[in-house]
């Protein structure tokens, strides 16, 4: 996505983690600094929202929400 947008960084990568998603937002965080090494993503800001609501549409998902590039 960032290399297809002539993107030299990804800056900053927005998450949201549902109620019932089976991960924490740490458990998530460390997941996503050892995926992204070697990549445009490495060392990009990781903002997550969290919901508390289990009967939330989407409380069983990770969505990514956006994904702000350097270009």
């Amino acid at each position: 996505m960032a290399a297809e947008n002539s993107a030299v960084k990804v800056t900053a990568v927005h998450v949201s983690i549902g109620a019932l998603a089976g991960i924490g937002a740490e458990h998530f965080r460390e997941h996503f600094v050892i995926e992204t090494q070697g990549t445009l993503a490495e060392g990009a800001d990781l903002r997550i929202k969290t919901s508390d609501d289990p009967l939330a549409p989407d409380s069983h998902s990770v969505l990514l929400q956006s994904v702000e590039l350097e270009k």
